[in-house]
């Protein structure tokens, strides 16, 4: 006798079922199907709003990837991949920032998601009674 199958979508369209009939609690439905009390209202909840095509799975990638590198950074880089495929993740760096590329004015930080932008380092001042060169109050002053 084989083993009887069911598909997530057929568990799923039954845990909402038995909930609709009133006969189980939320709770009871959660143990019977191994889930937690929350998925099963989210089933329940989608069941009832959309019907059966609410209970499929639903694409989990965002919508925009605010942090995303940038096309002409990224092309750089598959680049440098082809034209030297066997170097690791430490000597790739070193070989991209060695090619000579305008990277904005000296003392400037070159924001690599953003080629158009860039910032001046900002540094603080010494606290007072400290030389100009010397170790900032290592020894407690």
């Amino acid at each position: 006798m084989p083993w009887k199958t069911e598909t997530q979508m057929e568990q799923r369209q039954q845990l909402a079922i038995l909930a609709k009939t009133g006969e189980f609690t939320v709770t009871e439905l959660s143990r019977r199907f191994k889930v937690s009390r929350r998925t099963a209202h989210k089933w329940i909840d989608r069941f009832e709003r959309e019907g059966i095509a609410g209970l499929a799975d639903r694409h989990r990638a965002p919508k925009s990837s605010p942090r995303k590198t940038a096309d002409a950074v990224e092309k750089i880089i598959t680049a440098e991949r082809r034209l030297h495929p066997t170097r690791g993740s430490e000597e790739a760096p070193r070989a991209a920032s060695s090619r000579p590329r305008d990277r904005g004015a000296p003392g400037t930080e070159y924001d690599w998601r953003n080629p158009q932008a860039t910032r001046a380092f900002q540094t603080k001042a010494p606290p007072p009674g400290c030389l100009s060169g010397s170790t900032w109050c290592v020894d407690g002053l």
